[in-house]
């Protein structure tokens, strides 16, 4: 800002676009009392091209500066063809803007090792949808898929004897997760299995689980109690069952927590956690009916929280415990919420890192403006086996340019990869097919899925880097051996100071700390008959398991369209089925009252 200048800002909705539209970096602005009058002709358009360019020129050095592995050459030689001279009318201006834009995105570094992940719940009614969703999410560079199979209390699988879901319509045509996992593996695609732990169950089943709030109202999102051990056991199952029976590569916990509280609702007045809280504290039920009615300000509110907080924690080991019993070759993580406070969710992930229990963390910090500062909190948790992949919020219709912010943010301050919320609305928004043209362009290995390479990739990388540090200090040195072992290569880099150089060789380290190499290959899954449709639904069913992935997803469109193949054809064997199971049924029902 010039001396004497001022600054203009607005806050209202109207006062915003206000300023975007007229106050354009270059135009002339004149202050009279409480008058601001904003003016822009055609000799003030080489300004805003000699702002941009001055802007642009600075996000190069702060790139060398950290040692980004991009193109230089290139870039440089794009920015010597701008000249703000040749800017005469908009058209011209905005063309010329575009252009530094598109010279700003190549100085994102498309990292040969990296999460590029999204999340999704399937729409699809056929085989075919599934294999084209898949296919897509391959064309567009993502390498991890976290998919959602419960939603709205339904489940795409049909778990034995479930409980506490309904079993999706779709589930009854054809295997949804298991066609999944055969096109994720087709295509080199991780396949996470993300799973809500106390939210969203069938309402009707889970009434007799669920949590209440102070003022003993059930929660309309259908939380469950995280003291009911009876619901616990149901999930403990659910999960169990979805492990040993389908060749994924990860499970991610969803909602495990409980939900937000606002200052003003607070929740976990059942039956069963006011009992466990007296249990656990001494403190009894006039106490509880206290901080019901006082909440924060009653003396016992920290002690309330310390036991709901402490509870979770409990329930995240206790979960994670039984996976790895099962499943000793699969990651564990969690999607957590950004707002951190105490009492907001009880949900403290960074000690779930520190002692070990889930492997990885997605921080779903959505919002526009908060990831420099949300990569760094959440990347403070970080332990020498754990790592950090942070959500995006795609759907809240973000700006490109802020979709392209973010996902250099996540690398520079700390993060190892990204997750889009979600798959319908990376696509939908354009975001998908911008993306694939510049900073998804090449493919990149998921860490968690691709060991062995991602550590060798992350070898040269460390080598590029330490190469580019000489070359932009002046200074001379050797080249950095890439057959040292680990350890060795981390002394050598971090002797020089510079965090950018050890990157590459600390997320190397991580991987090798944490990783399920020596576990994979083992036989974990149960070998049973299969009742699928047809054998393409059930390939993969069981037998061991190797690293390998798996994906879903697809538009709406595409599922519609392909509702009628596999779907259809394979009802008449399921009405068959379903005539045998319910006589079959209703055999039991008869022995077993005999037998009672």
């Amino acid at each position: 800002m010039p001396d004497g200048g001022f600054v203009i800002s607005a806050i209202e909705p109207a006062d915003k676009n206000l300023l975007k539209a007229y106050c354009i970096p270059g135009a002339k602005c004149v202050i009279s009392g409480n008058t601001v009058t904003v003016s822009y002709d055609e000799s003030m358009m080489s300004a805003t091209v000699e702002n941009e360019l001055h802007e642009l020129e600075k996000e190069v050095q702060t790139a060398k500066s950290q040692l980004r592995l991009v193109d230089y050459d290139a870039i440089s030689e794009r920015i010597a063809k701008i000249d703000p001279e040749d800017v005469f009318d908009l058209e011209s201006r905005d063309s010329v803007i575009d252009e530094i834009k598109s010279i700003s995105r190549m100085l994102i570094e498309q990292r040969e090792v990296e999460v590029r992940s999204v999340w999704y719940v399937p729409l699809e009614k056929s085989q075919k949808a599934v294999y084209k969703t898949v296919e897509a999410m391959k064309e567009a560079g993502i390498n991890q898929l976290c998919l959602g199979i419960v939603s709205d209390g339904k489940s795409i699988v049909r778990v034995p004897d479930m409980k506490i879901y309904k079993a999706d319509s779709r589930s009854y045509h054809f295997d949804i997760l298991q066609t999944y996992v055969s096109a994720c593996k087709e295509q080199g695609i991780e396949l996470v299995v993300s799973i809500p732990v106390f939210f969203g169950g069938d309402g009707a089943a889970c009434t007799p689980y669920l949590t209440l709030t102070n003022g003993g109202e059930i929660n309309a999102e259908h939380f469950a109690s995280p003291a009911n051990d009876e619901f616990f056991e149901e999930i403990t199952e659910y999960f169990s069952y979805i492990a040993t029976h389908y060749a994924i590569d990860g499970i991610q916990y969803d909602y495990i927590r409980y939900p937000y509280f606002d200052g003003t609702t607070d929740f976990g007045y059942d039956d069963a956690s006011k009992k466990l809280f007296t249990a656990e504290t001494g403190l009894g039920a006039d106490v509880i009916d206290g901080i019901a009615k006082q909440l924060r300000a009653h003396e016992n509110w920290n002690d309330w929280v310390n036991f709901k907080t402490s509870l979770i924690d409990r329930r995240v080991a206790e979960l994670s415990e039984k996976i790895r019993s099962l499943r000793p070759d699969i990651y564990i993580s969690a999607a957590v919420a950004n707002d951190t406070g105490a009492d907001f969710y009880c949900q403290d992930s960074s000690h779930w890192l520190a002692a070990g229990n889930v492997d990885g963390i997605y921080p779903m910090s959505y919002s526009a403006g908060i990831f420099p500062e949300a990569t760094k909190k959440f990347g403070s948790y970080m332990t020498d086996s754990s790592y950090l992949i942070m959500g995006n919020g795609a759907y809240m219709s973000l700006s490109l340019d802020e979709m392209y912010r973010q996902f250099n943010e996540q690398a520079i301050f700390g993060g190892d990869g990204i997750a889009f919320f979600e798959w319908g609305a990376y696509v939908d928004h354009g975001y998908a097919a911008a993306f694939e043209k510049d900073v998804m362009s090449k493919p990149a290995l998921s860490f968690t899925y691709a060991e062995s390479a991602s550590i060798e990739a992350l070898r040269t990388m460390a080598a590029a880097r330490f190469e580019l540090y000489f070359a932009e200090s002046g200074k001379t040195g050797d080249t950095l051996d890439t057959d040292m072992s680990l350890v060795e290569m981390y002394t050598v880099l971090a002797a020089y100071g510079n965090d950018y150089l050890t990157q590459d060789i600390e997320l190397a380290l991580r991987i090798e700390k944490m990783s399920k190499a020596d576990k994979k290959g083992g036989n974990y899954l149960v070998s049973e008959s299969s009742d699928e449709p047809s054998s393409e639904a059930s390939a993969g069913a069981s037998g061991s398991v190797e690293e390998s992935g798996a994906s879903v997803t697809d538009s709406d469109a595409s599922a519609s369209s392909d509702s009628g193949e596999a779907g259809n054809s394979n009802v008449l064997p399921w009405i068959i089925g379903g005539v045998l199971a319910v006589a079959a049924v209703a055999v039991g029902v008869i022995f077993g009252r005999k037998k009672k």
